[in-house]
C-alpha cells in the first residue's frame, strides 16, 4: 500500500510537505506542490475525497530563524506581521539544534519563514524549510532556484560612515570591529567599506577586535587607545559603540574634541548616549517590513519571481562627531 511516506520520498520532500499539498495549504511554493503532485501521481496514490475540497482559511503564522536578538529587528517584524493579520514566531537560531524548529514545520500552521542569520542551514532544515515560502533577511546564505532577499549594503554603510570622519577632520581613524557574533559576511564588508574610505585620505587602516558587547567595547577602545594616538573610531555596531565612549570619558578624553566617535545600526540607545552617538541608521523597520511584504506575496502567489531588495540607509548626524567645516 503506497503511503504519504512514500511520496514524500519519491518527491523528496517531508511528509508534512505532502500532507500541506493534499490539504490544498497556501504555504507551499508551487514548483513543490507541482513536484509532490507528480509523485503521487507516478506512484499511483490515491487523494482521499476530503481532502480534494476547497481548501480551508490559510494559515496566518510566520516563522521568523534568526542569529540576532536586537529588540528593533523583532519588535519591527511583529509589527510588519500584525500590519498583514499575521503573527510572528520567533525562533533562536542555532545550527548545531534544530530539533525544535524542525517541530514547528511539522504543523500546519506556519505560512512562510522569514530566515536571518549568516548560518546556512543543515540538510534535514533545508529539506524542511523547501515547503514553504523562505524571504532572507540580512542574509544571503540559502541557495534557492529563485531566491527572495531583502539586504542592507553593508560596505556602503562603513564607507559613508567613515568618509564622513574624513570630512570632519579626522587624520587617523582606527576601527572596533569583532571576531564573533556578528555575521561573516556582514563584518567582512563593514571591515571593507573601512579600508576603501581611507585610501583616498592616505591614511593605514587600524583595526580592533571586541566581542559585539559593551564591555567588548570599552576593552577594545582600551586596547586601541594604549596603542595609537588616534582622533577618530570606527565601530562596527552601535553596542561596542557605548563601551567605547564609556572608556573614552574614564581617561577625560574630551569627545568629539579630541575623538570622534560614529558606529552603525542607529539602535534606540545611540541617542542616549554621552554624548549622544552620530550613526548610520540601516533601516532594520523598512527591512522587516518589506521582508513581511514580499513573504506574503510568495504565499498569496502574487510574487512568483526572485526578488532582492537593497535597503537605503541614512547618516544620523549627533553629537559624538565634529560638524563638516560648511556646516
Amino acid at each position: 500500500m503506497i503511503t504519504i511516506i512514500d511520496v514524500a520520498r519519491e518527491a523528496g520532500v517531508s511528509t508534512a510537505t505532502v500532507s500541506r499539498v493534499f490539504n490544498h495549504s497556501s504555504q507551499v511554493m508551487p514548483g513543490t506542490r507541482q513536484k509532490v503532485m507528480d509523485a503521487a501521481r507516478r506512484l499511483g496514490y490515491e487523494i482521499s475525497p476530503k481532502k480534494k475540497e476547497a481548501p480551508s482559511e490559510p494559515a496566518r503564522l510566520i516563522l521568523t530563524l534568526t542569529s540576532t536578538t536586537l529588540p528593533a529587528l523583532y519588535n519591527s517584524l511583529a509589527r510588519a506581521a500584525s500590519a498583514c493579520g499575521c503573527q510572528m514566531l520567533f525562533n533562536l537560531y542555532d545550527p548545531q539544534n534544530t530539533c525544535h524548529i524542525l517541530e514547528c514545520l511539522s504543523t500546519n500552521d506556519i505560512c512562510g519563514i522569514i530566515f536571518c542569520s549568516a548560518f546556512p542551514p543543515d540538510a534535514r532544515l533545508r529539506l524542511a524549510m523547501a515547503g514553504y515560502p523562505v524571504v532572507e533577511l540580512c542574509s544571503s546564505v540559502l541557495a534557492p532556484k529563485h531566491p527572495y532577499r531583502v539586504i542592507a549594503n553593508e560596505q556602503q554603510m562603513s564607507f559613508d560612515a567613515v568618509s564622513y570622519l574624513i570630512e570632519t577632520g579626522c587624520k587617523s581613524i582606527a576601527m572596533i570591529s569583532t571576531d564573533a557574533t556578528i555575521p561573516e559576511r556582514v563584518r567582512n564588508q563593514r571591515q571593507e567599506g573601512y579600508i576603501q574610505a581611507l585610501k583616498p585620505a592616505g591614511q593605514t587602516p587600524l583595526i580592533v577586535c571586541g566581542d559585539y558587547t559593551y564591555d567588548g567595547g570599552h576593552q577594545a577602545a582600551r586596547q586601541l587607545l594604549a596603542a595609537s594616538a588616534c582622533d577618530g573610531i570606527f565601530c562596527i555596531c552601535d553596542m561596542m559603540a557605548v563601551g567605547c565612549l564609556n572608556f573614552i570619558h574614564s581617561i577625560n578624553k574630551r569627545i568629539p574634541e579630541d575623538i570622534s566617535v560614529i558606529s552603525l545600526d542607529n539602535m534606540e540607545c545611540s541617542e542616549f548616549t554621552v554624548p549622544p552617538l552620530t550613526t548610520v541608521d540601516a533601516g532594520i523597520g523598512e527591512s522587516a517590513a518589506e521582508a513581511v511584504r514580499i513573504l506574503m506575496d510568495i504565499a498569496g502567489r502574487r510574487q512568483t519571481r526572485s526578488k532582492t531588495v537593497y535597503i537605503g540607509h541614512q547618516l544620523i548626524i549627533r553629537q559624538s562627531t565634529k560638524p563638516r567645516p560648511d556646516f
